[in-house]
């Protein structure tokens, strides 16, 4: 049991960093720079790039809609390919690595601007699936035994 004298110590702390919050917080440029320096955490990952989007494709063609999306995305020695489908009521997106045995084993995991979001296994064929996925910025980072990292850029997956 705790005692009385700490549950106030607690609340008179929280208060007081509420009111220091307030009254002088952190620079705008304290920040930006802390935000700068944390997103350098992964530095070291393989930037795989998007090379072919159905999507611009079809943006070519007038008044053609799709309810699947592929995209493929290159990094040296892995590519990634990811199918995205719209159902009624979620966002499906199911991806294959090749060579299928770089990363069987691992996991993928979907990231959105806000952190990770979910992740799942490789499959031993290079596969993988993410249900309801959110319509927003995500980018799928894949880490795996013997791969260096490879992380996508983001990618829209809202609204056509």
């Amino acid at each position: 049991m705790s005692e009385p004298h700490a549950l106030d110590d607690e609340r008179l702390l929280a208060r007081l960093g509420a009111i220091a919050r307030e009254i002088d917080p952190a620079p705008q440029l304290v920040r930006e720079i802390g935000y700068a320096a944390y997103s350098l955490h992964r530095l070291d990952d393989e930037l795989a790039l998007l090379v072919a989007d159905s999507r611009s494709e079809l943006d070519a063609v007038r008044s053609v809609t799709s309810e699947v999306r592929l995209m493929s995305f290159q990094s040296p020695g892995i590519s990634v390919e990811i199918e995205v489908s719209r159902g009624p009521s979620q966002i499906t997106a199911i991806g294959q690595l090749m060579p299928a045995d770089a990363a069987a084993g691992g996991q993928v995991h979907l990231e959105t601007p806000a952190g990770n979001v979910a992740s799942v296994r490789i499959d031993s064929e290079g596969r993988f699936e993410f249900s309801d996925v959110t319509e927003s910025m995500v980018r799928f980072r894949v880490e795996a035994p013997g791969v260096k990292t490879v992380t996508t850029c983001w990618v829209e997956l809202g609204a056509d």
